[in-house]
């Protein structure tokens, strides 16, 4: 199994007036993950301008969607960090990151529907004893996203659920019965 954790820095969270300012990405393959594979890319903040060359930001992203393509994408809030992302796209004229979006707290769920605690972003943050140079740092939170991920896989593997096929045909039929 190989899943992608998947954050992003935004300047607020309006989707029409915020935007993208960076985009982190950890791979869990096979619930292990290794820090070295942590991949951050700054965007433009502007479609013209940048402290970076174009080039060089725009085959930043290229790489990073390249790592995410053909494996599920796990992240909170599944919904406003895709169309984030889609947004950033247009405006840059960049391919948009696509594939199987998972929210982290409807995998949990599969598993046990009371597991709260496993699924909170500041328990994770304070078990690791950190935080970004600002809150909701995507680098950060992706990594503490991709450790709640391995726990989730795990317990998975106790509930009889061992792969990623499983595991989203049992996050759909939850979203499904939930009514989205």
């Amino acid at each position: 199994m190989r899943f992608v954790a998947l954050d992003v820095d935004v300047t607020g969270t309006s989707l029409r007036r915020d935007r993208v300012t960076g985009i982190a990405a950890l791979p869990v393959t096979a619930a292990m993950l290794r820090l070295a594979d942590l991949r951050y890319c700054a965007l433009a903040t502007t479609t013209g301008a940048s402290t970076q060359p174009a080039s060089d930001w725009r085959s930043r992203y290229l790489g990073l969607r390249e790592m995410v393509m053909g494996s599920p994408i796990v992240t909170y809030n599944p919904g406003f960090v895709k169309g984030m992302i889609a947004r950033s796209c247009s405006m840059h004229r960049l391919p948009a990151i696509e594939g199987d979006w998972l929210d982290l707290v409807a995998i949990a769920g599969v598993v046990d529907a009371e597991v709260t605690e496993l699924t909170s972003m500041e328990y994770w943050l304070e078990e690791m004893r950190s935080g970004g140079s600002r809150p909701h740092d995507a680098a950060y939170d992706v990594f503490a996203m991709a450790q709640m991920l391995q726990a989730v896989l795990a317990y998975c593997e106790e509930a009889g659920i061992e792969t990623a096929e499983s595991l989203a045909r049992n996050h759909d039929a939850r979203a499904w019965l939930r009514g989205g």
